[in-house]
């Protein structure tokens, strides 16, 4: 599979901006690379296939149902993925250098498809997300 977007930051050798949106959980944020979320979709104005859950392709803990809801398409190496994800969904940008990796000893399921950590963002961490491995757990 191709580089990240936190990996070719890091094989350019230059600091660079990552854009992510990001998306919400009850004690860690998701940032998936803006390049990769194609838009973003009202359920009601969503006419395609049945969307994936975020929460079982992260292992997230689900925010609150009374949280406001959106289909996100993302584009992967492979395919488009259509997400289902609960909460206000932001924009951000933060620098490349402050996404920290994260020990692959430590990576559990939830975590699985995160290229790094960033802990300088306004708000709880941000797990900065590889969307080429949503949905796939380490062995």
């Amino acid at each position: 599979m191709g580089h990240s977007p936190v990996a070719l930051a890091a094989l350019a050798g230059a600091p660079e901006s990552l854009a992510l949106v990001i998306v919400p959980g009850r004690t860690l944020r998701w940032g998936l690379p803006s390049s990769a979320v194609l838009g973003a979709h009202a359920p009601a104005d969503w006419a395609g296939a049945v969307p994936l859950d975020w929460e079982e392709l992260v292992g997230a803990p689900a925010p609150s149902e009374a949280e406001q809801v959106r289909i996100l398409v993302l584009k992967t190496e492979l395919a488009e993925l259509a997400v289902r994800v609960r909460g206000a969904i932001e924009i951000a940008t933060v620098e490349a250098s402050d996404v920290l990796p994260l020990p692959t000893h430590l990576l559990g399921d939830e975590v699985a498809a995160a290229d790094g950590i960033c802990f300088s963002a306004a708000g709880s961490p941000l797990l900065v997300l590889n969307v080429n491995r949503i949905g796939h757990r380490r062995c």
